[in-house]
């Protein structure tokens, strides 16, 4: 903003305007007051920023002359020949801005970060995801069992996880495992009813034998050949080695007796019908029918065969009582218990 001054003025004459009052001090006018700028253009140019230290500083550099005549050094290319042969002369200032960045990251020697090779332990309360997943076995066995010793991979071919051990790739088991994926199981088929048995070297399935189910209920009987009445005829059933006897039957009136063993039937011929036999004699049971009948055992009695190779032959001995010559039937019912 222009001031119009007075023109010739005297030494200490004054001036006021805009509230400011100026001296004229013989040379120059001069604010004998403080006050603030408030012109918008003025506080928006850069002159608004100029201090007296910044023109004292100006003034002094300018009398240092021109510069641009001195002949300073503008350009150099550098030619020492150890410089150039060094590492040194390729380095630029961004790979020195880089280098101060990656300082300020600290020293990562300490941070102990897992190598891509090595033997360093990895200690976590978190959970490690990863995925060893192999297509088929033979990009499996492309790894070195050894190598990785403990490893574990999952084929997605077979669909099961497998571990390195003694050089090799195991298969783990899973809920999708057969029997047969055992080392020590083999791979036939079974049928209904097998169990798992063991041959010596694998176990494999096989129908049970050895008394390994309980048997049913059932019957065996013969005939003796067409005998007078009163007169005794031997006769053989074959039933089991050992069994327990429920029941005996007979298809007219007769005395029947079991033994365990053809001796036992020969030594005990001479025996009377109302004499009992002796303890130990070799007589498992017998009954006296009246006619085409049914007695019952009660209680059950344990019979068995006394062969010296055992057998399944059950020794009897049958006297007609039916009045008349006929053939006699008798049927024994029992229970297997020995194979």
């Amino acid at each position: 903003m222009a001031i119009n001054f007075p023109s010739s003025p005297s030494l200490n004459d004054t001036y006021t305007t805009g509230g400011i009052t100026w001296t004229w001090d013989g040379s120059t006018w001069k604010a004998s007051s403080s006050f603030t700028e408030t012109d918008p253009v003025y506080t928006a140019s850069a002159a608004a920023n100029v201090t007296t230290t910044k023109i004292n500083n100006w003034d002094t550099a300018y009398g240092w002359g021109d510069h641009g005549t001195v002949g300073y050094l503008t350009s150099y290319t550098e030619t020492d020949p150890a410089f150039n042969a060094s590492a040194a002369s390729t380095i630029t200032g961004t790979q020195v801005t880089n280098w101060d960045t990656a300082y300020g990251w600290g020293d990562h020697a300490s941070a102990n970060y897992v190598t891509a090779t090595g033997s360093q332990d990895i200690t976590t309360t978190g959970k490690i995801y990863y995925s060893n997943n192999f297509a088929d076995l033979t990009a499996l066995n492309n790894v070195n069992a050894s190598t990785y010793h403990g490893m574990f991979a999952h084929v997605h071919a077979e669909g099961h996880g497998y571990f390195a051990h003694a050089g090799g790739w195991t298969q783990l088991l899973d809920t999708s495992s057969s029997l047969s994926e055992l080392a020590n199981v083999t791979a036939t088929a079974p049928s209904t009813n097998d169990v798992l048995t063991w041959n010596g070297s694998n176990w494999g399935p096989a129908a049970p034998s050895g008394g390994s189910s309980l048997q049913s209920r059932t019957t065996a009987s013969a005939s003796t050949s067409s005998i007078a009445n009163g007169a005794a005829a031997d006769i053989t059933i074959s039933a089991a080695k050992t069994y327990a006897l429920q029941k005996i039957q007979t298809s007219a009136a007769a005395w029947v007796t079991l033994y365990t063993d053809t001796t036992s039937r020969t030594n005990d011929a001479s025996r009377g019908e109302t004499t009992d036999p002796v303890s130990g004699s070799g007589v498992i049971a017998e009954v006296i029918t009246t006619g085409a009948a049914t007695q019952k055992i009660t209680p059950g009695t344990i019979g068995w065969n006394d062969d010296g190779t055992p057998s399944s032959n059950v020794y009897l001995k049958v006297v007609n009582k039916s009045g008349s010559t006929q053939a006699i039937t008798v049927t024994l019912y029992y229970v297997q218990l020995e194979a």
